[in-house]
């Protein structure tokens, strides 16, 4: 069902940006005197255009330019002291246990307060010092939420919506060429008048083309939508990697501390199916059975108190008031 969703995603994306990029190729044929190219050849030269831009995306410079969309920085010397170590124990755990797609993982850190970590790329995690602080830099808690990034990277679970970005990256490389040549323009206006000529045109050119792209991505947002009635599955398998790799303990320790602090109070039609990732509790439930979670075994211990003391602490109301029980 994944599968179909997204093969339908990426077909129409790729048909509706192949469509704009045909008609301005047509546009500009009938408006030219240089050119005199026929329907099947526009066809042709558009699809090659298509086929340029989308290999360009998803080759090693596609991916590096992709990491500069992405408000990270190299991991400073301490951090790079407590991460690394433990990264190094889940890569050699994760060729050990599985068919390592992934050889090698680079870790960044985004300055962000709020409690997010990321795969993004072929092999890119990030993690912002909010959810270090919140995790309280314990081993157990980052090493469960590198797994389970590492597990959205095995799984290709973000190759998707770059791929249909790609689809339309001819008509976004040109905006953003059209964009810069404005701003060039506008600069020199303001220094030499005479510019303006040439400043307003490409002005209203950007605009026309803003809304365009605007317009062409308007089917796959809509459809991009009901990715998250999937998301939720994918969230899972990827606490399931987490846990294959290195037991339950890092990735329950890490949804047992996010869990205090999370909140939704969402009120709507299907507002809890609108949620891009299951409820911890839920999670923590569906850890519980994995095969490597050991349940914790309660230790009772008796011991007699005065009187005075067992009274000023809280007791079972059904034991005798000399026994106190610790767990």
């Amino acid at each position: 069902m994944l599968f179909a969703y997204r093969a339908l995603v990426f077909v129409i994306s790729a048909g509706v940006h192949y469509a704009a990029l045909f008609a301005l190729l047509w546009l500009g044929q009938e408006n030219s005197f240089a050119f005199n190219f026929n329907t099947l050849e526009i066809g042709i030269i558009a699809g090659l255009l298509q086929v340029a831009g989308f290999a360009f995306c998803i080759s090693p410079l596609g991916y590096a330019l992709q990491k500069s969309y992405y408000p990270v920085r190299r991991l400073s010397e301490r951090e790079e002291e407590k991460l690394i170590p433990l990264l190094d124990e889940i890569m050699a755990a994760y060729k050990e246990k599985k068919h390592a797609r992934i050889k090698r993982v680079e870790l960044f850190m985004m300055d962000d307060p709020d409690e997010n970590a990321l795969a993004f790329g072929k092999n890119k995690i990030a993690i912002t010092t909010g959810l270090l602080n919140r995790l309280k830099w314990r081993d157990h808690a980052i090493e469960g939420v590198l797994a389970h990034e590492l597990g959205h990277l095995h799984h290709r679970d973000l190759w998707f919506w770059y791929y249909v970005e790609a689809t339309g990256s001819i008509l976004r490389l040109l905006y953003g060429a059209l964009n810069m040549m404005q701003r060039i323009v506008s600069f020199l206006s303001d220094l030499f008048l005479p510019f303006i000529i040439f400043a307003l045109p490409l002005q209203i050119v950007c605009i026309v083309f803003s809304y365009l792209i605007v317009f062409l991505r308007l089917p796959e947002d809509i459809l991009g939508r009901m990715e998250v009635y999937f998301s939720r599955s994918i969230e899972y398998r990827a606490d399931k990697f987490s846990a294959d790799l290195i037991g339950t303990k890092g990735i329950l320790s890490f949804l047992e501390g996010m869990k205090n602090g999370e909140h939704y109070m969402e009120f709507g039609f299907l507002n809890m199916k609108r949620r891009s990732h299951p409820p911890s509790e839920l999670r923590i439930e569906n850890l519980h059975m994995h095969s490597t979670y050991e349940k914790p075994v309660a230790i009772k211990q008796r011991i007699k108190t005065p009187k005075n003391i067992v009274q000023s602490q809280k007791y079972d109301k059904w034991k005798s008031k000399d026994e106190v029980v610790l767990y």
